[in-house]
């Protein structure tokens, strides 16, 4: 097959496999969106899972998981000077041999994986992630928040706490959470995904997580339930993790 290519804008290609029907994170929901904010700029995106978020300028490159890690794709010829292969940070090296790579941090590169990266590869921030030897050339960041679901219904009656476990969390969680008596809600998405977010998030009072890159803290909030971030010693005060995230 031949990537489409138009005069005045670019070529985009973004390998990512899962739909949010398969895998559902922050990360996942943040690369399907990035694929539209472009396209809906009149950019080509090819993905190779269904587009979460359909338009005209995003198209399917044929592909099939092997494992993991490995995938084949159909093979396809581009216009070198006008493609760009957009990886998030987990992704090793450049499988699809692009030569103009951008790296996308959604969360701290691995040093063994960044060691595989191009000396010539740009790498964008989703927020505040560090990477090893790497400069950070800019920040990007896109999200769909699914503001007609996650609100605040101000009811009356909220109390006690509510937890995902996520990244960041130490082995002692329990023994940490136990004194909260928290609610574990991490099987969120076996239980009706943003719809049941806003019913638990609106029926506590706090949301209690290890993460403090996460966008379990937001959803919390936007439905008036206080995030709480336990063991974070990277920020002095909430203000200076306002700022970053």
């Amino acid at each position: 097959m031949e990537l489409i290519t138009k005069e005045d804008k670019l070529t985009f290609i973004i390998p990512i496999r899962w739909h949010m029907g398969e895998v559902l994170t922050g990360g996942i929901v943040a690369i399907h969106m990035l694929a539209y904010k472009l396209a809906e700029r009149g950019h080509i995106v090819y993905m190779f899972a269904d587009p979460e978020y359909p338009h005209k300028n995003i198209h399917q490159i044929p592909f099939k998981n092997l494992d993991q890690y490995r995938y084949e794709w159909e093979p396809f010829s581009y216009n070198i000077q006008k493609t760009v292969v957009i990886y998030s940070q987990i992704e090793h090296g450049n499988a699809l041999g692009i030569p103009n790579v951008t790296r996308w941090l959604m969360y701290h590169s691995e040093k063994i994986l960044e060691d595989m990266w191009d000396k010539n590869d740009y790498v964008f921030n989703y927020m505040s992630f560090e990477t090893h030897h790497f400069p950070i050339e800019g920040t990007l960041t896109t999200a769909d928040f699914h503001l007609d679901t996650l609100y605040n219904k101000n009811l009356d009656n909220r109390k006690g706490f509510c937890h995902i476990i996520h990244k960041d969390t130490p082995n002692n969680y329990q023994d940490i959470l136990r004194i909260f008596k928290s609610t574990d809600i991490g099987d969120w998405k076996n239980k009706g995904a943003w719809d049941y977010l806003q019913q638990v998030f609106n029926e506590h009072k706090y949301f209690l997580t290890f993460d403090n890159n996460s966008f379990y803290t937001v959803t919390a909030g936007l439905c008036g339930c206080i995030p709480i971030v336990l063991n974070d010693t990277k920020y002095s005060s909430p203000e200076a993790f306002r700022e970053k995230n």
